[in-house]
């Protein structure tokens, strides 16, 4: 199974944990999210993911869940991944192909559920991917 879903914007990561748009302060507790106002950003752990790991940074307003932003924690048995690395490793685990790896420009793409940012710091090398869920008018 695939890490992101694209017509949901749901992350499965190999342990089992779920994220997807909406998810509710309850069901975040359920997967080991420790909220105390239910909003505001909140780090969880690293999770696995096919080759590596990555921490999720939890964006919540008025209790839900509105983004995931995905840092790399690991590639392979390796935590200093160099900047193409991270990036390279980013796009492989969202199932994308990186357009412009020679400039590390920001890319964005659109989605049913949303976007996704990805975007490589040029100070820290540092490359991140978020996933930002639209709002729902229910």
């Amino acid at each position: 199974m695939a890490f992101l879903s694209s017509d949901t914007g749901q992350l499965l990561f190999r342990d089992g944990v779920r994220l997807s748009a909406d998810m509710t302060e309850i069901q975040l507790a359920e997967v080991g999210v420790n909220l105390e106002d239910g909003n505001g950003c909140y780090l969880m752990g690293a999770h696995p993911v096919r080759g590596g790991t990555l921490a999720p940074v939890l964006t919540l307003e008025k209790g839900r869940l509105t983004a995931v932003t995905l840092h790399v924690a690991m590639i392979g048995i390796r935590q200093d991944a160099d900047t193409d690395r991270q990036r390279g490793f980013l796009f492989q685990t969202l199932g994308l192909k990186d357009p412009c790896p020679d400039t590390r420009s920001c890319v964005r793409i659109a989605y049913p559920f949303g976007e996704i940012f990805l975007c490589t710091d040029p100070y820290t090398g540092g490359s991140t991917a978020r996933v930002i869920y639209s709002e729902n008018d229910d």
